[in-house]
């Protein structure tokens, strides 16, 4: 598995975090995670990826504005990229 897969797979992982802890509304503790993916989508950002993920790369590019409306939409960006990877390494 390559690198970028492998940083997908953990950004994947931040946003299953950041939503449960949205849901929770522990906001706090989901900034931290999602300062944790801002980091990883970085290094990945400017690869080339599938339309539909480089939408979901830009539109998480910063995390300034974590809200409980907004969970379900990291959790379904979370298995967009799990469902990627996974795709993508058999």
């Amino acid at each position: 598995m390559s690198d970028t897969k492998v940083l997908l797979g953990a950004i994947s992982n931040d946003l299953f975090r950041i939503a449960n802890y949205t849901h929770k509304n522990s906001i706090n503790n989901a900034l931290i995670f999602a300062n944790e993916a801002n980091k990883s989508i970085e290094k990945v950002k400017d690869h080339n990826y599938p339309q539909y993920l480089k939408s979901i790369l830009i539109e998480l590019n910063e995390f300034k504005d974590i809200k409980q409306e907004l969970a379900d939409k990291y959790l379904m960006s979370g298995i967009l990229l799990q469902n990627y990877v996974a795709k993508s390494i058999t």
